[in-house]
């Protein structure tokens, strides 16, 4: 009895809430009409809801004086003005989105067994209006809550809301829930789903609240959500707010940005970071205009993790035409070519591979977007100081203290996780003015990493300038924990010089001169090759062989 008094009292706090204004503009008797309602000690929570329902249904009002309004029961008003009010529209009704809230829960070793195989996990269909169904339900509020939001044209029983929902409970002992709100986020268009976001986010809402009710803690409850479903999710964060609680965490994947971009929708009807005790962000797709990418690139969270630029993802086709195309073609509806949505859904494959212990994506701080490739791809940026200033992108970010814009590179190709090197080659003073490009492969653990090394100083790095004392270096991903002082003391360096033409079509130097190779691991683990004015030739007689040179761990 006492549980069910809980959850009445919530439920009642949250209708008068909604009542006072939070969730929409109802007139002033309307607070002294839901306070009149009467709460027998020995009601049960559907009837207070269905009371509060009623009162809410009846007394809750449209304003339309120049806007779009409609109003549930329950989930309050909806209102459409301001910014873009013009391309935006109203919610449509609970009853044709259907939305469907699934629960997992973790069975044990045998589940864990079958998931391995391919055998789905059974679920558990909720709603987010029934306290009753919920407490009788599998629902552990003792354990953590992870909660899964598809984005436009997406389903809760989808391919990534599977790959995501089988890691979490093969990782730990957490309840998950899915939630389906693929008829609302099917369109016709992606307008319509961006109106029915906001409708769904209040409904997450209520169902957030009844768990706690129920005894779960707000800050073990934790939301990820791609695209779209990313802003949906810090809806419903600024929802639960309203009600009188805070939850834990909200992960964004790439979050949707049309209509989403900070000039457009208001704070409370997009992500930001005042919807969690975390926000966590990755940006994979981002873009300074819309019809460039699919993701926002402007920081929205505690900490924005930006892997390779946060732009175009290594390993996909992505182009500006594609994009646009494609973006004409979600706005009127047409059928949709995934090729476009490479990089844009590159940010789900990163956070699963960060559910992998053995995964560490570390990032690292940097002055910004607009040098990413002049200071970042050098390594310039490859450093944490002192340990505070890096973080950690995936599920592990709050564990680490970097907070901010984050930078990283990842591998181009599954398993994205890996090792990221920096490498630097000095050239020597003596070495003359000459034009091209320097390649460098480290032979290590049976593989091989490459990297093109060039200057990072603006007019050489546009031009293939190399001049003597400069340093060539660059960033890149290793297979992960490959490159170690336990497993590879000694590494080997395969060096290549291609000379490019001059102005006017002279040939430059065809050689270059180097003092001190630098290998860097992120651990700050280095090997060192020295050896003042070393050679590197270009020859067309002998296919360009590579000099192949021999590195320690002995400081030069």
């Amino acid at each position: 009895m006492f549980v069910f008094s809980l959850s009445a009292a919530l439920i009642y706090l949250a209708a008068a809430r909604l009542a006072s204004g939070l969730l929409g503009e109802p007139p002033p008797a309307l607070s002294e009409e839901v306070a009149r309602v009467a709460m027998p000690p020995e009601v049960q929570p559907g009837n207070i809801r269905r009371v509060l329902d009623q009162v809410l249904s009846h007394m809750l009002f449209k304003h339309r004086s120049g806007r779009k309004s409609v109003c549930y029961g329950l989930l309050g008003c909806f209102h459409v003005s301001g910014k873009l009010a013009h391309l935006r529209s109203v919610p449509e009704s609970p009853e044709k989105l259907d939305t469907k809230f699934y629960l997992y829960t973790n069975g044990g070793p045998e589940t864990r067994e079958q998931r391995s195989i391919g055998v789905e996990d059974e679920a558990e269909m909720l709603d987010y209006f029934s306290y009753q169904k919920l407490s009788l339900s599998h629902f552990d509020p003792t354990k953590p809550t992870k909660i899964l939001l598809h984005g436009y044209k997406g389903r809760g029983d989808g391919t990534n809301a599977r790959r995501i929902r089988n890691a979490f409970l093969d990782r730990e002992n957490v309840n998950v829930f899915s939630v389906d709100w693929s008829n609302g986020a099917k369109g016709p268009n992606y307008l319509r789903a961006v109106a029915n976001a906001e409708l769904v986010a209040r409904q997450m809402a209520r169902l957030i609240v009844e768990m706690i009710a129920l005894g779960a803690n707000p800050k073990d409850i934790h939301i990820v959500g791609f695209s779209l479903g990313a802003q949906v999710a810090g809806m419903a964060g600024g929802e639960v707010q309203k009600m009188g609680f805070k939850i834990g965490r909200i992960t964004g994947l790439d979050p949707a940005s049309f209509t989403f971009e900070r000039a457009g929708l208001d704070a409370d009807k997009r992500l930001d970071l005042t919807d969690a005790e975390f926000v966590d962000v990755i940006h994979t797709d981002g873009s300074l205009i819309w019809s460039d990418g699919f993701g926002l690139l402007a920081p929205v969270g505690h900490v924005d993790f930006y892997p390779n630029g946060g732009q175009d993802q290594p390993g996909c086709k992505d182009s500006y035409v594609g994009a646009l195309t494609f973006q004409l073609r979600v706005l009127s509806a047409q059928n949709m070519n995934s090729t476009h949505l490479c990089s844009h859904a590159r940010a789900v494959d990163l956070f699963i591979e960060s559910l992998d212990p053995s995964c560490q994506f570390l990032a690292f701080p940097c002055p910004g977007l607009r040098q990413y490739g002049r200071d970042f791809t050098h390594g310039n940026c490859f450093t944490c100081g002192d340990g505070s200033s890096c973080g950690e992108m995936g599920i592990k970010a709050p564990q680490r203290s970097g907070r901010g814009a984050l930078y990283l590179a990842t591998r181009a190709t599954k398993p994205f996780c890996g090792q990221q090197i920096r490498t630097s080659v000095e050239i020597s003073p003596s070495s003359k003015l000459t034009r091209g490009t320097m390649y460098l492969q480290l032979h290590h653990s049976s593989t091989v990493t490459t990297f093109e090394l060039s200057s990072s100083r603006l007019g050489s790095q546009a031009l293939d300038m190399i001049s003597g004392g400069q340093e060539l270096s660059a960033i890149a991903v290793a297979n992960a924990h490959s490159i170690t002082s336990e497993k590879t003391p000694i590494l080997y360096a395969a060096l290549v010089f291609r000379p490019k033409t001059g102005p006017a079509g002279v040939i430059t130097s065809q050689q270059v001169m180097l003092d001190r190779i630098t290998v860097t691991n992120q651990d700050k683990q280095r090997w060192y090759f020295c050896g003042g004015n070393t050679t590197v030739k270009y020859s067309n007689t002998q296919k360009n062989k590579p000099l192949i040179l021999k590195l320690d761990q002995i400081r030069c």
